[in-house]
């Protein structure tokens, strides 16, 4: 997965991402984490094959923020295998439908 600007100058955050078509669920290993004001949460963001549109399959738990950690995401049987993968800042309270804040990462 690439990586977008860190919040760090001397560690990059970066990811190791696979996705299991047959279960419809995605592994993602996250390194160098940003930390966030506790009003925002880093949110995971997919977008399948044929689709212009991300969908939002979660947050990132809060005890890997300024650190690194891992997730699985679940998919609907019907939805295609991810084309990108996307992790915003986003507010905690009430997160949008679609990403509107920084990207921490993006990639394939």
């Amino acid at each position: 997965m690439a990586s977008a600007p860190s919040t760090s100058a001397t560690v990059p955050t970066y990811a190791w991402s696979v996705f299991d078509e047959n279960d419809h669920q995605g592994y993602l290993n996250l390194y160098n984490l940003p930390t966030v004001a506790p009003d925002q949460a880093l949110q995971l963001w997919i977008m399948p094959q044929n689709s212009n549109t991300f969908q939002s399959v979660g947050q990132v738990p809060d005890q890997y923020y300024g650190q690194s950690g891992s997730v699985v995401y679940k998919l609907a049987p019907d939805t295609l295998t991810p084309a990108q993968l996307l992790i915003t800042i986003e507010p905690r309270s009430t997160p949008p439908l679609s990403p509107t804040g920084p990207t921490v990462l993006r990639g394939p």
